[in-house]
């Protein structure tokens, strides 16, 4: 089981290894263009998120990707939908 916790390390951790920039260093709450992450690199970060955790949190259209804005939200729509398929 994932916790919120673990789902922020993990999204920190490969955002952090795609913009080549500690993770201390990266702002949550700045927009993906703040943080260096292009539509290329967002497309292959959540490729790769849904390797780590084992689930797509889009593919059950609770969550659009036009609702997400920066990194922030990425860890929430993980955790929101972590939570989702535990109740499922």
């Amino acid at each position: 089981m994932l916790n919120q916790e673990k789902i922020e390390c993990g999204v920190l951790n490969k955002v952090s290894e795609l913009i080549t920039v500690d993770v201390a260093d990266i702002d949550i709450k700045a927009t993906f263009e703040e943080v260096g992450l292009d539509s290329l690199s967002l497309a292959m970060l959540f490729i790769e998120l849904e390797m780590l955790f084992g689930f797509d949190p889009l593919g059950e259209g609770n969550s659009l990707l036009s609702d997400i804005h920066c990194v922030s939200d990425i860890i929430d729509i993980f955790t929101r939908n972590e939570e989702s398929l535990l109740l499922g």
